[in-house]
């Protein structure tokens, strides 16, 4: 297990850094840009992901004649125990003629090599993986922005929605007509919390979540 290096909040990333709390790790979480936020978010709402640790790991090396250092951004376990390191770069810093070409490309060689020799995975991330489908991150924020709330189910609405979706495929409206006494605010907390945690899965890939998006087990 891993813990984040220390790192000044403007040394390199101006004004966008970002603070959260990780419902997965049970602690507050520091990004230094969009992307790496964003990235975020679906790593912590991915079921299939364990536990991750940002800014992990710090590799010295020389470049141009000067002593520097890279940083990998994430490092990853899923719950088969399958590990990685990611690093995430916007796809225009990786292109020939770009200021930062050299600099990007060095590091992400440093950083593939460190992992080859030390036999772990290295993933490269950019906003194309990360930001299309654009209706899938969306939903992904609104996912973490309800964690907060999932303190607030209740136990006993929670078991007759569960088990309702245990039986079939069920949309959002479907579960308002079986079960009016529940408010709709509590029944978008209660799924939110079970898609988190893997218990159910949803069309949350092509669809805003609401009315409409349709919900089941597949256990």
């Amino acid at each position: 297990m891993y813990s984040p290096v220390t790192m000044s909040r403007n040394m390199y990333y101006g004004s966008n850094f970002w603070s959260a709390y990780s419902h997965k790790l049970k602690r507050d979480v520091r990004f230094y840009s969009d992307l790496e936020y964003e990235h975020w978010l679906l790593v912590e709402t991915n079921s299939d992901i364990a536990v991750f640790c940002e800014q992990p790991l710090k590799i010295a090396y020389e470049f141009e004649g000067k002593n520097t250092h890279t940083i990998f951004d994430m490092w990853v376990q899923e719950r088969s125990g399958k590990e990685y390191f990611v690093e995430v770069k916007y796809s225009q810093e990786m292109r020939k003629g770009n200021k930062k070409y050299n600099r990007t490309m060095k590091q992400l060689e440093i950083q593939r090599a460190w992992c080859e020799e030390n036999k772990k995975e290295y993933r490269i991330m950019t906003e194309k993986e990360i930001r299309e489908p654009r209706i899938h991150l969306d939903n992904m924020r609104l996912l973490v922005s309800l964690t907060n709330h999932f303190i607030e189910v209740n136990p006993y609405q929670e078991e007759k929605i569960l088990n309702l979706i245990n039986n079939g495929c069920f949309s959002v409206s479907d579960l308002c007509s079986s079960y009016p006494s529940i408010p709709l605010r509590d029944i978008y907390i209660i799924l939110s919390k079970n898609i988190f945690e893997g218990r159910i899965q949803a069309n949350l890939d092509n669809l805003d979540f609401g009315y409409k998006t349709e919900v089941w087990s597949d256990g």
